[in-house]
């Protein structure tokens, strides 16, 4: 029988200082059973070996499928493996980094759309001049900015006299009373004549 060293009389409760009390005996002689009066502790082995079991069973299942994952990675051809690596990296790479990727994409379409637009401009252009320099060989080889049809300027006849009397050295007021116009009107033609 498991007995432990006297306990003293005046550490026990009023129960336990009865004679008998101290040992593991039942009043009766026999064993006394060191279990709670419930049994609650019999069912929390079993248990806790069980849990210890399944999460073994699901570590080891975890490897497993790890391991053949990776198996089955390096028996694909590079390049699948490549494709599948960048497809992986795609898929983690930030929103603001996908966006500015497809931002600096439509910028480098809508650039290309434009030199092409440009380019077709310029060839516009070009033919338009060509167009316009056999007109006026056509018309007889003088280019004017005027054509054909349009009235003659009536500003021309007295823009000539206002610069002749310039030319004699008459000053922009007596320009002006003598053409009669005013005097910022011939300041003007001056100025443009200069320019």
């Amino acid at each position: 029988m498991l007995q432990g060293p006297p306990i003293p009389v005046a550490l026990l409760t009023p129960a336990q200082a009865e004679p008998g009390a101290n040992d593991l005996t039942s009043g009766e002689g026999q064993p006394a059973d060191p279990r709670p009066a419930g049994g609650g502790s019999s069912w929390v082995a079993p248990i806790l070996g069980a849990f210890g079991i399944l999460v073994l069973i699901q570590t080891l299942f975890r490897a497993y499928r790890r391991n053949a994952s990776k198996k089955s990675a390096l028996s694909q051809p590079p390049r699948e493996r490549l494709a599948e690596v960048r497809a992986q990296a795609d898929a983690r790479r930030d929103p603001v980094e996908r966006l500015m990727a497809e931002a600096t994409e439509l910028c480098q379409r809508l650039a290309t759309q434009m030199d092409a637009k440009a380019a077709v401009l310029e060839a516009l252009i070009d033919r338009a001049e060509a167009a316009a320099t056999r007109l006026e060989h056509a018309r007889g080889g003088s280019p004017s900015l005027r054509s054909a049809g349009d009235p003659p300027n009536p500003e021309e006849p007295m823009q000539r006299r206002v610069f002749e009397l310039a030319d004699q050295g008459m000053n922009s007021r007596d320009i002006a009373a003598r053409v009669g116009q005013p005097q910022g009107h011939v300041e003007l033609m001056l100025n443009l004549r200069r320019a």
